[in-house]
C-alpha cells in the first residue's frame, strides 16, 4: 500500500468511526488517535493498575499532535470503548515490562517501557 492509499483508507476509517460513534462529520479530524483493542476485560485491567500505554506511542502522540487533540482509545471485549485526552491527564509513571515480540506469533519476549492510564482520568465513549 502506498502513502496515497494509506491516506484514503485512513479518511475512510475516520468516516466509518464517526458513523459508528454517531459523531458529526469531521469530528475526528480534530484528534490524533491511537486505537487499542484489548483482549482482557475492563475489570481485569483495572486490577492490573490501568490501561497500559507504551511510552513511545505516548510520546509520538504528544509530539505529532500539533493543534489536534492526542487521544488514546481502548476497545474492550464487552464492546465498551474508553478514551483519554492525553493533554488533560498527568503523564503516566513509566516502568519496564516484558511483552511478546509479536502478538501473532510466539517469537519470545522483549522489554517495553510502559505506563498505566487510570479509568477515572478517561471517559467511557461507548458501552453499558
Amino acid at each position: 500500500m502506498n502513502l496515497k492509499e494509506s491516506k484514503i483508507n485512513n479518511l475512510y476509517n475516520i468516516e466509518k468511526c464517526e458513523q459508528f460513534l454517531s459523531l458529526p462529520k469531521n469530528t475526528l479530524k480534530k484528534y490524533l488517535i491511537e486505537l487499542k483493542s484489548r483482549r482482557h476485560s475492563i475489570d481485569k485491567i483495572k486490577l492490573w493498575g490501568g490501561a497500559t500505554i507504551e511510552r513511545d506511542k505516548y510520546q509520538a502522540l504528544m509530539r505529532e499532535c500539533g493543534d489536534k487533540i492526542p487521544g488514546y482509545i481502548n476497545k474492550f471485549p464487552c464492546g465498551s470503548y474508553y478514551g483519554w485526552n492525553l493533554k488533560k491527564i498527568k503523564e503516566p509513571s513509566w516502568y519496564e515490562k516484558m511483552y511478546n515480540k509479536s502478538t501473532v506469533e510466539n517469537k519470545g519476549l522483549r522489554p517495553k517501557i510502559v505506563g498505566d492510564l487510570q479509568f477515572e482520568d478517561g471517559k467511557k465513549l461507548i458501552g453499558d
